[in-house]
């Protein structure tokens, strides 16, 4: 959770569920509630700038599975009230020397529902509701092999998601695919548990907004990005003792993660990044907007991040008469670099001449510092059990820099550009022209919100349940 002055982000769930098991037929069914609140408010030089951004978002999830064992094969059906549901088998040899399996899933998701409100009376467009939806879909296959207390894995997955355009109004959704793949080792000892895991995904995404109406469809938000992330992974488990249920356990883990993120440029109309004119609804501002006055934003560039965490902890399991307490804590050391190279290309034209400027946003972030997570479990002989976590961000090192630099274009009075005529090629080198100054206002901002969620995270999480 974060929460300042300007900007407030929220989050809170709960969930019940219960599982059952008659010969070979499993059930399992549940119910889950999850909501989350986020809030910013923009203080502009006066009310015309200044706006308001909020969501508020609350989802029951319900749930049930069903599925069907047999002596090497086995069925399973998820359905998910969202709507989603999940159709999946797997295959075994004798002691799953060789074992396999396939998924497949579909379903419709209603993410997020957010407004964006002005603080002016006299603003053209006072207050936007949208919504984001999605389709999406994919499938899984994978294989893999177990040889006493080793076991490796393959999986390999791909998908996508359809857009879902059926609301009217103003609508968010994407139209992606993806693929992954990801290889596991595992090793399962009677007092050493260990596992090591190497993964890959690849996604092109086109996100998209659309303002419909009665008898007008327009894309007023675009954005076409590429992302590839890879993923190593290292755990490690020693039990001090030969009951997994009594013994006491230090745990330790490692983990590198690289992410690299490509915003695609596109020049065709209609492609650009946000277009405000076809935010509007239809009306004679709108109809004066398109022939007199048009303003659009192309973003483009590169951003690259690579996260390293590594941690170990101690889980002491101590019985007092009937009662059984077990005391946690883990600590993990990360440090994250990135460095983030956008283009915010604004093009305004009217009646007589086009122009367009470009601005080049250079951030170059480190961070280090660490998470502590403590924690208690309490289990009564009753089959009553409780526990509760709390985990705070210790920082150690906080380094923003963002130098900036703006190349404005602007075409000779007696050579008019067309309203409609595309843009100069940005694939030929725009040449950056250094301000006098950075612009320090903008740094400053930047490094106060991310700096705040950087000291103010914290979070806490609590269960209580019943085994019967």
């Amino acid at each position: 959770m974060l929460d300042q002055k300007n900007q407030k982000i929220q989050a809170r769930s709960c969930s019940v569920g219960d599982s059952t098991r008659v010969e070979n037929i499993s059930v399992v069914a549940g119910y889950t509630h999850v909501g989350f609140d986020l809030y910013k408010n923009h203080i502009g030089k006066d009310k015309l700038y200044s706006w308001t951004i909020k969501s508020s978002k609350s989802e029951d999830i319900g749930y049930a599975a069903i599925q069907a064992d047999f002596r090497y094969l086995d069925f399973r059906i998820d359905v998910y009230s969202f709507p989603f549901f999940i159709a999946s088998t797997n295959w075994y040899m004798p002691d799953s020397i060789v074992f396999a399996g396939a998924s497949m899933g579909q379903g419709e998701f209603s993410l997020l529902d957010f407004s964006w409100v002005s603080a002016s009376d006299m603003s053209v467009i006072p207050n936007i509701n949208a919504s984001f939806e999605d389709k999406p879909h994919y499938k899984q296959f994978d294989i893999g092999t177990k040889w006493h207390e080793h076991t490796l894995r393959f999986d390999f997955v791909y998908g996508g998601t359809d857009p879902s355009t059926d609301e009217s109004g103003y609508v968010f959704s994407d139209s992606s695919h993806f693929w992954t793949t990801a290889t596991r080792y595992t090793y399962s000892g009677s007092s050493n548990k260990a596992s090591l895991l190497y993964s890959y995904v690849m996604a092109d995404v086109n996100a998209f907004g659309l303002l419909q109406e009665k008898n007008s469809v327009k894309r007023f938000f675009f954005l076409p990005a590429g992302l590839d992330i890879n993923t190593v992974k290292a755990d490690f488990q020693h039990l001090f003792g030969s009951n997994p249920q009594t013994a006491s356990a230090f745990s330790a883990r490692a983990m590198f993660l690289d992410i690299k993120l490509a915003l695609l440029w596109d020049n065709r109309r209609f492609y650009e990044t946000l277009a405000p004119n076809r935010a509007l609804t239809s009306s004679i501002i709108k109809t004066l907007s398109f022939s007199v006055y048009n303003r659009s934003f192309r973003i483009y560039g590169t951003a690259e991040a690579d996260v390293f965490d590594a941690g170990f902890g101690y889980e002491w399991n101590k019985k007092i008469s009937r009662f059984r307490i077990k005391p946690y804590i883990f600590t993990d050391f990360f440090y994250a670099q990135a460095d983030v190279d956008l283009r915010n290309r604004n093009e305004t034209s009217n009646m007589l001449y086009s122009e367009h400027t470009t601005d080049t946003l250079l951030w170059e972030i480190d961070v280090a510092g660490s998470l502590v997570n403590l924690g208690v479990s309490f289990e009564t002989p009753k089959h009553i059990f409780a526990a509760l976590n709390i985990y705070q961000i210790i920082p150690f090192h906080f380094n923003l820099e963002t130098p900036f630099h703006k190349k404005k274009e602007t075409p000779p009075p007696d050579q008019p550009i067309e309203p409609d005529q595309p843009f100069p090629d940005p694939n030929q080198p725009i040449p950056d022209q250094p301000e006098q100054g950075t612009s320090k206002k903008g740094k400053s901002a930047i490094k106060e919100l991310l700096s705040g969620a950087f000291r103010n995270g914290f979070a806490i999480n609590a269960q209580i349940g019943l085994r019967f």
